[in-house]
């Protein structure tokens, strides 16, 4: 892959201005806010959208994954987890009405992303681990930020409790917005992605922004206007429903993974915490 030199980035925020900074965000109890419409990507996932959709080049135009390789922390779990049982209504609508605009992410692969890696993604926006040279492949990154986390340990909480954001009208309509259960909760979360980020030495753009999520489908295409409020309904009625139904939902510990597409994440450290 060829690529750009990359210029030197700011050194990263301390953490008492950070949490300092929390403190306003979080007073409500809720996640920080980002403001966008429905028709742009969350604060997780920007970038370029080929052929329409938000697919940046993941998938084809039949919904197949392409090979796009990356690494990323996440909290996985399994199909039989309470959040996955509700995704799968979500899977069975998508792939019964909507699967001309938008294809089902397998239970397989269900997660809560924590931080994003080094992907396409991270590349097009000169954001490169620090000490890493920019000639190495995306691949290539991989055993050496598992290795850069290995030797830590981080402060996050025993039980990571979240709640589904029915909130967020303007999340975007393929997957699941999730809020830290507590001010102080999500004081542990967003300090996580900044001790992740320092460790890793990556500057993500959106650290203190991002929205916690689950992601059920991707855009393949953009769903027409006269269908849109049609799904629109149908998505905001089940986060509603599953809201209420779940209160607060236990997510397991997050772990560094690789991945080769978006369907498929490969465990290779679980993160340890700081007892």
């Amino acid at each position: 892959m060829q690529r750009r030199s990359i210029p030197h980035t700011q050194s990263m925020t301390g953490r008492r201005d950070i949490l300092l900074g929390l403190g306003a965000l979080v007073s409500c109890g809720a996640a920080p806010v980002v403001t966008m419409t429905e028709k742009d990507t969350p604060a997780c996932d920007s970038g370029l959208k080929p052929g329409g959709g938000d697919r940046q080049g993941k998938f084809d135009a039949d919904g197949k994954p392409r090979f796009w390789p990356g690494n990323t922390i996440i909290c996985p779990f399994g199909s039989s987890h309470p959040l996955a049982q509700a995704m799968l209504d979500m899977n069975t609508l998508i792939q019964r009405d909507w699967s001309a605009y938008i294809t089902p992410t397998p239970p397989s692969s269900y997660h809560m992303t924590v931080l994003g890696g080094v992907d396409a993604e991270q590349v097009a926006k000169a954001n490169w681990p620090e000490g890493i040279r920019t000639t190495t492949s995306i691949t290539d990154t991989t055993p050496i930020i598992r290795d850069r986390l290995a030797v830590k340990r981080f402060d996050f909480p025993d039980k990571i409790e979240m709640e589904i954001d029915a909130d967020r009208f303007h999340a975007p309509l393929v997957g699941v917005p999730l809020r830290p259960s507590s001010p102080a909760m999500a004081t542990s979360l967003y300090d996580l992605r900044r001790q992740l980020a320092e460790v890793i030495g990556f500057h993500p753009d959106n650290l203190m922004s991002f929205m916690f999520h689950a992601t059920y489908g991707y855009k393949i295409r953009h769903v027409p206007r006269s269908l849109k409020d049609v799904l629109r309904r149908e998505v905001h009625s089940w986060r509603r429903d599953y809201a209420e139904k779940l209160g607060t939902i236990i997510v397991p510990a997050p772990v560094f993974c690789s991945f080769e597409t978006m369907f498929a994440f490969t465990p290779l450290l679980a993160l340890q915490r700081n007892i």
